[in-house]
């Protein structure tokens, strides 16, 4: 057996080289795993990424169920939700302002008689619309309720299911008015279709 030790240089070691294309040698770099994942998370296919980035789609699919690339997209929707909510909140602000202008100084029309553009006062519906979306929306930031529904107690709604159970298991269910007729057999006919007509 060889030794593949070279004197004072310790033991070698054998390092795959990086790919750049499909059937070449080594092993895939991480940077081109990264632009994989981030490429398939923004919405594109497995089989566009391969073509966009020269990988076959085959090692793309043995990278997706690897755990590597379900951490990976994890990580990139994070970002993707703080850059939303960053712009979200940017508009936002930006509405309320808008909104708090239009309370105070009005909207802007355009006047015919005088070709020119004036402020007036909002209009009562308008202002009452924006005010009830405003707080309903802050109730639901505040994970307050925002519909006031009558609600009895648990003990109250387990007092009548027990009430409504131990009616039906002694069979004290409230009997229906049953009117009996009876009718002779020689006065009653029975159609082909069940019904009963009289005979006269």
């Amino acid at each position: 057996m060889a030794d593949w030790r070279i004197p004072n240089c310790g033991k070698l070691v054998y390092v795959k080289a990086k790919k750049t294309l499909p059937h070449q040698g080594g092993i895939w770099s991480d940077k081109k795993k990264d632009e994989a994942c981030c490429l398939w998370t923004s919405g594109m296919t497995l089989t566009a990424v391969g073509l966009h980035i020269n990988v076959p789609r085959e090692t793309l699919k043995k990278w997706r169920i690897s755990p590597w690339w379900e951490d990976r997209v994890k990580e990139l929707r994070s970002d993707d939700k703080q850059v939303l909510d960053a712009k979200l909140t940017k508009i936002l602000d930006k509405s309320l302002e808008t909104i708090m202008d239009r309370l105070e100084n009005g909207e802007y029309i355009y006047d015919q008689k005088t070709g020119k553009i004036k402020q007036t006062p909002v209009k009562l519906r308008d202002a009452t619309v924006a005010f009830n979306t405003v707080i309903d929306k802050r109730s639901l930031i505040r994970r307050e309720p925002t519909k006031i529904v009558e609600q009895t107690t648990s003990a109250s709604q387990l007092k009548t299911l027990a009430d409504q159970f131990a009616a039906f298991v002694t069979n004290k269910l409230p009997k229906e008015n049953i009117v009996a007729e009876y009718i002779e057999g020689d006065t009653v006919i029975v159609n082909t279709d069940g019904s009963y007509e009289m005979k006269e």
